[in-house]
């Protein structure tokens, strides 16, 4: 890694860099290896209670034998792995999370695989059940994790590793704290540019912010025309004052997954709905209304005819998560109007 004089200067200079993802990560070495106290904070922070970690050196993307590249491999004075590190923002785990990345640790000495991620996720716990089920699921057995601060940690039961996960802000935040000593305030100013990207990232990101959700719309439509749910042919989108929609027929029933502009910044848990907005379709509207019950509400902000469906969206869930609910949400609307679906399924090549 070349070092600029600056943690800006070398982000930006580093083409290779695929995403902001990845940015961040390239940022976090930066510091590392730029920084005395940088690394002895980030040793204690590895340490969980006990003698610090002996990083030597930190390094981006490092390839491995099972082909898995984590972030960030930190090294002590002899060249040997220590530590994996792993950036979340919204994506979910790839294949190799986290168990060919845990096989990679040596297990006769300390070591830590470390999973950054959004705080809230981290609070939110369904990332760390996901990483200890994958492990367990994998033959790896971990004591009782230790909760609190916004780390989660546990130690395998038969080596010595070690698996944590620990939220961007709550990371940094500890990181600023313990690094004081450097007098100069180069470090301090850099971990606080970092934390500027990371939150930007996080931020611009969010699977429930509007542009994220309209993608997510358009990806849940494909998945729905593969599954035979679905038929958009001939169908668009639409938006105009308050609204952003993907029109779809659903089960038979013409419908528009609809985006509330007006509130998917404050209260983006009720920004995103299926609205039922004809009468024509082989299931028409006020059919759609009698089979969906209780589920159907009165009107949409297009016309109090209209029937609709409000489509919840995950709190702190990553964009697989995100994706995968609105799906299923959609597709569980398509049975309840064709029980015998999928309606489409000789037609799911169609566009």
């Amino acid at each position: 890694m070349t070092h600029s004089n600056s943690l800006l200067g070398h982000v930006l200079s580093q083409q290779y860099i695929p995403s902001r993802e990845n940015a961040a990560t390239d940022a976090l070495s930066f510091i590392l290896c730029r920084s005395d106290a940088a690394r002895v904070a980030f040793s204690d922070f590895l340490a969980d209670g006990s003698s610090p970690l002996p990083i030597a050196k930190a390094e981006t993307r490092t390839f491995g034998a099972s082909g898995s590249i984590p972030d960030l491999a930190c090294r002590d004075e002899d060249g040997n792995v220590v530590a994996l590190v792993e950036s979340k923002f919204w994506a979910g785990l790839s294949v190799h999370q986290p168990v060919t990345y845990w096989e990679r640790l040596p297990k006769d000495r300390r070591s830590v695989l470390l999973f950054i991620a959004p705080d809230y996720s981290v609070n939110r716990g369904s990332l760390w059940d996901d990483l200890t089920i994958l492990l367990q699921k994998s033959g790896y057995e971990l004591n009782s994790a230790r909760m609190g601060d916004g780390v989660k940690s546990a130690a395998a039961k038969d080596d010595q590793r070690r698996l944590m996960l620990v939220g961007w802000g709550m990371f940094l935040d500890w990181m600023a704290q313990e690094t004081v000593t450097d007098t100069s305030g180069q470090t301090s100013f850099e971990i606080e540019e970092l934390k500027g990207l990371a939150n930007s990232i996080i931020e611009n990101n969010n699977p429930r912010r509007y542009e994220s959700l309209t993608r997510l719309i358009k990806r849940a439509v494909d998945r729905l025309k593969v599954s035979g749910w679905a038929n958009n042919e001939g169908l668009t989108v639409g938006h105009g004052a308050g609204y952003y929609a993907r029109y779809l027929k659903l089960a038979g029933a013409y419908a528009g997954i609809v985006v509330d502009t007006r509130i998917v910044t404050e209260a983006p848990d009720r920004a995103l709905s299926l609205s039922f907005f004809s009468s024509n379709g082989e299931v028409p509207r006020d059919q759609v209304r009698q089979l969906l019950g209780n589920a159907g509400q009165p009107g949409s902000m297009w016309d109090r005819k209209d029937v609709s469906v409000p489509i919840e969206l995950l709190e702190g869930a990553d964009t697989d998560a995100t994706l995968n609910a609105i799906v299923s949400q959609l597709e569980n609307i398509g049975k309840l109007i064709d029980p015998n679906g999928p309606t489409y399924k000789q037609d799911s090549s169609n566009d």
